[in-house]
């Protein structure tokens, strides 16, 4: 059976492959520099900005109500709040997804990102927390639980925060 195509270079094909190996080589040198300056999983999965908005919280005594908070990205840092506290967290960054949180200047625990879902935990005297939030869009769901020393669960929480 006789083939009919032509054996010559084209230069669409040449044009190209020069354009997905310059896009090739920019998509590694931006992961290289993720990677090196230590801001690949939160750069990825928040965009910098503001997100507010009210949460439903439950304590152990089943009484409900609920509590306005916030979140700012501002690229390298991660801030979070619950009404106006003055005692906000920050998630600094380490290396391949896992963070840091500081809480009053201290750090105080340690949680991870991977994909668009982020879990950290930190303890203070006289209990714990966790929290769990993933982005979807421009809107953060969160869910997480205080604990007291023992380990019971003393109050549980779950919210949406809306970019501004």
């Amino acid at each position: 059976m006789a083939h009919t195509h032509s054996h010559t270079a084209n230069p669409e094909n040449a044009r190209m492959g020069l354009a997905i190996s310059l896009t090739l080589t920019f998509v590694v040198g931006e992961g290289i520099a993720g990677y090196l300056s230590h801001s690949l999983a939160l750069n990825v999965l928040f965009p910098r900005g503001i997100y507010s908005g009210r949460s439903d919280w439950k304590n152990s005594k089943g009484e409900k109500s609920q509590k306005n908070e916030w979140l700012r990205f501002d690229g390298k840092e991660l801030h979070l709040g619950v009404e106006e506290s003055v005692n906000d967290l920050t998630l600094t960054e380490e290396s391949n997804g896992f963070f840091n949180v500081i809480r009053a200047e201290k750090k105080a625990g340690t949680g991870y990102c991977i994909s668009n879902f982020c879990h950290y935990e930190f303890h203070f005297s006289g209990g714990s927390t966790e929290e769990s939030f993933w982005l979807q869009k421009d809107r953060i769901y969160n869910s997480g639980s205080h604990r007291v020393a023992n380990g019971d669960v003393k109050e549980v929480w779950a919210g949406e925060m809306i970019k501004k």
